[in-house]
Order: structure tokens, then C-alpha cells, then sequence
């Protein structure tokens, strides 16, 4: 015979139940009793799915609600666990690499808990890049008048009027003009054409 003497909760689903054994004959004596206890654990970490790498278009600042929404996301991971009915997840920034202008790829390692401390993970990197020319800003139609010697010249600061970049600080901006020289042979309209390029190699 056996008689249940203890229930003992344990972390998410285990318990241990703790019995006591004996024995009864025909005339109804007992035999000293044994205690034995029955355990179930959890030692199986929870199954997961992999996060997900996410590439976003350059903001400029950092991209911040992108990568917050991302990682409150846990990186697009899912995780279950037979024994667990709640997960804990949290992050860590593993790596960070700067790259042109203001973008740069940050890995960060996901880590599932479940209530009995088993653990799985998986990595995944937020990518910010480039893929955006300059906002040109061009200086309206003008006129230049050739000096004595019958030359003018023409600087970039005159053909641009505030172009800009969204991902590179505008001192960072390369910026070059078709045709700088002029002499009498170029008298009449001209057309010179201004070139922004940004951090990333972004030409317009």
C-alpha cells in the first residue's frame, strides 16, 4: 500500500511527491513503512525559433524606434516550452560596427529563461543602411560676366543653395560642379551640372 504524504511544487510544472510504502498481511498487520519520493524536473531548455536579422533605411539619428520595436520583438524570435508557462527574454549588445555616414550594424544575442532556468539563444543584427542620394538643393539660373583677360571661373558654392543628406553631416558632402572655367567661346547659356556625393558613395 502507499499513502501520499507531501506534494511539493518546483519550478514551472515539476513537483515532488513524497509517499509512504507499507505492507498489510491477511490479519491485518503492518510493516514498518518506507519513504521514497516521486520528482519530475525540467532540465529541457525551451525550443526556439531564430530571431531575425532587420535592415532599415538610414534616419539619420540612430534609427531608434526601429531597433526598440525590434528588440522589445526579441528580434522576431518565438520561443515555447512544455514545462513553462511564462518566458523571460532579455538582449545583449554583442557587437557594434560603425560604417559610413550614420550607419553601422549592431548583433545582439536573445536569451529565453524558462521558470526552471534552462536557457536557449539565438543572434540576429539590426543593419542601418544607405541607399539614399543626397536632396539636392541647386541655385537658380544666373549670369557671369567674363573678367578683362576674357575668363570667369565658378565655384561649387555657387550651383548649390544647401544640398543635404539624411544619413551624412553636410560637411561630409562631396561636392563638384561639371565645368569650373569659362571663356569667351562659352559665351551664351551653359549647362553645368552639380554633383552630392554622401559618406556612402551616394551620387546625385
Amino acid at each position: 500500500d502507499s499513502l501520499l504524504i507531501e506534494t511539493t511544487p518546483g519550478c514551472g510544472m515539476t513537483v515532488s511527491y513524497t509517499y509512504a510504502f507499507f505492507a498489510t498481511d491477511d490479519c491485518d498487520n503492518v510493516s514498518a513503512q518506507t519513504i521514497a519520493t516521486f520528482t519530475i524536473v525540467d532540465t529541457i531548455p525551451p525550443v526556439i525559433v531564430a530571431a531575425t536579422n532587420l535592415t532599415v533605411e538610414c534616419d539619420g539619428a540612430g534609427n531608434v524606434t526601429d531597433r526598440d520595436t525590434w528588440l522589445n520583438a526579441n528580434g522576431n524570435a518565438t520561443a515555447t516550452d512544455i514545462c513553462s508557462n511564462d518566458l523571460v527574454w532579455i538582449y545583449d549588445l554583442i557587437t557594434e560596427t560603425d560604417s559610413c555616414g550614420s550607419t553601422g550594424a549592431d548583433t545582439y544575442l536573445f536569451t529565453v529563461t524558462d521558470d526552471c532556468g534552462n536557457m536557449s539563444t539565438s543572434i540576429a543584427t539590426f543593419v542601418i543602411e544607405d541607399t539614399t542620394p543626397p536632396a539636392m538643393m541647386c541655385c537658380p539660373d544666373f549670369t557671369i560676366n567674363l573678367d578683362q583677360n576674357g575668363q570667369a571661373t565658378l565655384t561649387v558654392d555657387s550651383l548649390d543653395c544647401g544640398s543635404t543628406d539624411v544619413c551624412s553631416d553636410d560637411s561630409q558632402l562631396i561636392r563638384s560642379i561639371s565645368k569650373e572655367n569659362f571663356n569667351s567661346d562659352d559665351i551664351g547659356p551653359n549647362d553645368v551640372t552639380l554633383y552630392v556625393t554622401d559618406e556612402c558613395g551616394k551620387v546625385n
